[in-house]
């Protein structure tokens, strides 16, 4: 989104959006299948992980949006 065409920034966008929504896809899978672990300490390890990796992709799809929309402004 920072280099190239300010046309094909939006590209940089639905990029953005769309991997987030598969990281938070992904992130309910392990939610449900968390369910199914006998290990307690196991199941929530992975929960915790799932949730770290759920909120790290949530702000790098905050940033790249943030920068689009400003992208967009200065054109």
């Amino acid at each position: 989104a920072a280099k190239g065409n300010v046309h094909a920034v939006s590209d940089a966008a639905v990029s953005a959006l769309t991997a987030f929504a598969g990281l938070a896809g992904a992130a309910y899978n392990v939610e449900i299948n968390a369910g199914s672990i006998s290990d307690a300490e196991t199941a929530a390890r992975l929960r915790a992980e799932a949730a770290r990796l759920s909120a790290e992709g949530r702000a790098l799809q905050e940033a790249v949006l943030a920068h689009v929309d400003a992208r967009l402004k200065a054109s």
